[in-house]
């Protein structure tokens, strides 16, 4: 390359050319052995103070139970009109690249975000978080409340040309269950969250999903599970399924460069017609303010996890504007009960979470008192009427620990991420000297975001650890992140503490109770025995900002995940 063209400005087309031309050139997929290490986000200022608020979506008053007493679902039209074709690329700045793309291999909304544009399920969530059939054309419990029977659409095919018909999802599932695969790191929590206990293809369009016991949540977690191509995951090693995934959805893969971007190209053959954008580019920024420069100068029509901070920038451009999704992120720090044994020191740590002080300080006041967490239920209808939040009463947290003989002296850690959820590594160290303020002996420690998710999957966080788990604000479903298995909750709280198992007994008569009446007193009670051993630091429910340039048409899904064309609903496309 000359050195006039090196120094031709960095047009959208010119960025597109060249990052295509990055990737054609490579040998395959790029995977890097580790996570990457891009460069650290920008500081943020101390005290923003947003020009205008952005409009938060406020979650559906009563979301729709997920099952009910043996009863068809209704199917949707099996495709949307034929849509104009946009040749133009969709350039999309994300944040977090995910470690690999085989779905059963890993949980997390960096992965997420691509499965939900390229693979499909037999059930997903529409826009407003309403479970819906997908690929199946419709559901029912059958009479014994163990079965649930799943009707599927004709004629669907994987981009291979594969058959997906009842043997894809009779095989995806029992993938989920293969001793060998889980000993070379597969770690699907599906089998152990539905008690599952046998799959069958009743016939080519008919697959039956067979339950140990009743269970409410199995559409749920049925949901969670994207459809595997038989051969395809047959024929390949883990390695190369962590690479070259298979899927019926939207837009196939055509290339990934591991912690750089992903291409996606049109699927001709998807069940709803080709998606009116032919190319989608998804980078891999993980510095905020480089996602707000490539929106600013037009290389990216979305750019996502952006903070209030960026709300005047934004706003203030004729061209852009500020996007988001309804606050489902559950945002808390994870307590190992077997490090902490005394409840009163859990609750003393949950005093000394100054709330308003955070969120006027730290967010700019987004999410006022409505956002507070309670307990990990997310859904505000579910809610014990009589379950308050913790006060902050840095005396409390004193008498508390003083009456649990806590040696103050004792070295307390608290570990989080840079750039996961809107301004973590300054929650987790506002919160350190919280605890150092109140006599403790604590600190902070702070890693990229991609690195932190590697580490605490391996679980070498033995200390308090800062999550955020998303959900879509439904009471039984809520409730069971924090079960044992649920690959959610590290605090270990059901074997340590004194309600951990009524908590699992009381759990488990909820599974099995169909009545949603009947359903809201066992989720109260639910909630008061998490409050009280209080194994996580509740903080608050985070909706998801997006910078958007108007020549798109888009909108955020529900729960916050990068979704292009949601079931039900109308794809991304360009307007302009």
């Amino acid at each position: 390359m000359d050195r006039a063209s090196r120094l031709r400005p960095l047009t959208r087309r010119r960025f597109l050319a060249l990052s295509v031309f990055s990737l054609s050139g490579a040998a395959g997929v790029s995977v890097a052995c580790g996570p990457s290490a891009p460069a650290a986000p920008a500081a943020p200022a101390a005290t923003p103070a947003p020009a205008a608020k952005v409009e938060i979506p406020t979650p559906p008053a009563n979301i729709q139970a997920p099952t009910a007493a043996p009863v068809a679902v209704a199917s949707q039209p099996t495709s949307a009109p034929a849509a104009k074709v946009t040749q133009a690329p969709l350039v999309i700045a994300e944040d977090l690249d995910p470690p690999t793309l085989d779905p059963q291999f890993y949980e997390g909304g960096a992965l997420r975000s691509f499965l939900n544009n390229s693979m499909v399920k037999l059930l997903s969530y529409d826009g407003n978080m309403v479970l819906r059939p997908e690929i199946a054309e419709s559901y029912q419990l059958q009479p014994d409340k163990l079965t649930w029977r799943f009707k599927l659409r004709p004629n669907l095919k994987f981009w291979n040309g594969e058959p997906l018909d009842a043997a894809a999802v009779k095989f995806t599932f029992d993938r989920t269950m293969d001793a060998e695969l889980r000993k070379q790191g597969l770690n699907s929590p599906f089998p152990a969250r539905i008690g599952l206990a046998e799959t069958r293809a009743v016939d080519s369009a008919t697959v039956d999903v067979i339950t140990k016991q009743p269970n409410i949540l199995t559409p749920i977690w049925v949901q969670a599970e994207t459809i595997l191509a038989p051969k395809h995951y047959s024929d390949k090693s883990v390695q190369e399924t962590a690479t070259q995934p298979m899927g019926a959805g939207p837009w196939r893969l055509k290339e990934w460069q591991k912690g750089s971007q992903y291409i996606l190209e049109a699927n001709p053959d998807y069940f709803r017609g080709k998606p009116p954008i032919d190319t989608i580019v998804v980078r891999y920024i993980p510095d905020r303010s480089t996602r707000m420069a490539l929106l600013q100068r037009g290389e990216a029509d979305l750019a996502s996890t952006l903070l209030p901070d960026d709300m005047p920038t934004v706003q203030g451009d004729s061209k852009l504007e500020m996007r988001a999704s309804a606050g489902s992120w559950r945002v808390h720090l994870q307590i190992p009960t077997d490090k902490y044994t005394d409840r009163r020191v859990r609750q003393a740590f949950n005093h000394l979470v100054n709330y308003d002080a955070l969120d006027r300080g730290l967010l700019g006041r987004i999410l006022g008192p409505g956002a507070r967490m309670l307990s990990p239920a997310a859904g505000p209808t579910w809610h014990a009427p009589d379950l308050k939040p913790f006060p902050y009463d840095p005396e409390r947290a004193k008498q508390l620990l003083n009456e649990a003989s806590w040696p103050m002296d004792r070295e307390i850690t608290l570990y989080g991420p840079i750039g996961a959820r809107m301004r973590d590594k300054d929650i987790v160290q506002a919160l350190a000297a919280e605890f150092k303020k109140a006599g403790l002996n604590a600190n902070a420690e702070v890693v990229e975001a991609s690195a932190y998710s590697v580490n605490q999957r391996k679980g070498e966080y033995k200390d308090i650890e800062f999550r955020g788990l998303g959900t879509r604000w439904h009471g039984p479903e809520d409730m069971s992140i924090v079960l044992p298995d649920s690959g959610f909750d590290n605090t270990k709280w059901t074997e340590n503490t004194e309600l951990g198992k009524k908590y699992l007994e009381t759990f488990s008569r909820l599974t099995q109770e169909f009545d949603e009446e009947k359903q809201r007193p066992l989720v109260h009670e639910i909630e008061h025995m998490h409050a009280t051993e209080a194994p996580w630091i509740y903080l608050w429910l985070e909706p998801r900002l997006y910078g958007v340039n108007k020549r798109i048409d888009w909108k955020p899904t529900g729960i916050g995940q990068l979704e292009l064309w949601p079931n039900g609903g109308e794809s991304v496309k360009f307007v302009g």
